[in-house]
């Protein structure tokens, strides 16, 4: 097994892995924006409140953990 290549350079390998790192940041950032501007991001404050596990399934998760 061969873990390093003589006809490449390790400056070319840092600037592929940089470029692939910016690609996927911007790449991500484009994405959560379409998302937040077309249907948002975060779930209504009451079901926050209440806790998903009510609004997604109609019961509690962990009734042993009831407030109150």
């Amino acid at each position: 097994m061969v873990l390093t290549n003589s006809e490449t350079d390790i400056v070319t390998q840092l600037y592929g892995i940089a470029t692939i790192g910016i690609f996927t940041i911007v790449s991500s950032a484009v994405v959560w924006f379409i998302l937040a501007g077309v249907m948002g991001i975060r779930v209504p404050e009451e079901d926050e409140i209440n806790g998903l596990d009510m609004a997604e399934l109609g019961m509690e998760a962990y009734p042993e953990f009831a407030k109150g």
